[in-house]
């Protein structure tokens, strides 16, 4: 059987469906980026995230409440828990305004300590913090990590700052 000829203009017609679909790619993510900074100002803007540095526990519940607002709460599905685990994951859990002056965090979390064929073993834990927001934008991260009592979790809050110039 002799190849089929290759048309030109579907070429072509390929390569133009190709870059508007890139076009609109890049247009959707230049419009969220300006309506998130729209939203969000520098002046008022807050994003939590959560990282997990602990490879045998796999989280199941997380709940964040932001000085006395609704909490926050997530549940976490087998692939968003070991998608925490790898190097460097970061999940933001909030997204909000709030103005200049401290503020204080209150976080619950639950998970499975997991060992090779072992029946997972349920751990818990809670944690409260503060921080001062400023005029930049915030972010910090709640990272579990593991505690003075090797057995046990124990979390922290890391602040972020921008690089100075």
């Amino acid at each position: 059987m002799a190849p089929v000829p290759v048309d030109d203009g579907a070429i072509t017609l390929d390569q133009t469906i190709q870059a508007v679909k890139d076009e609109t790619i890049q247009f959707n993510r230049d419009s969220l980026m300006a309506e998130e900074a729209f939203l969000y100002p520098p002046q008022t803007r807050l994003s939590v995230y959560v990282s997990n540095t602990l490879k045998n526990v796999l989280l199941t519940d997380f709940s964040l409440t932001l000085d006395d607002r609704q909490p926050v709460t997530y549940h976490y599905g087998d692939q968003d828990s070991r998608a925490l685990l790898v190097d460097g994951a970061l999940q933001r859990l909030l997204l909000t305004n709030v103005e200049r002056g401290v503020h204080r965090l209150r976080v619950s979390y639950k998970g499975n300590y997991v060992a090779g064929d072992k029946k997972p073993i349920p751990v818990t834990g809670e944690f409260e913090a503060t921080f001062t927001k400023d005029l930049e934008a915030a972010e910090v991260e709640l990272q579990v990590f593991r505690g003075r009592n090797k057995s046990e979790p124990a979390m922290k809050l890391k602040e972020w700052r921008a690089a100075e110039e």
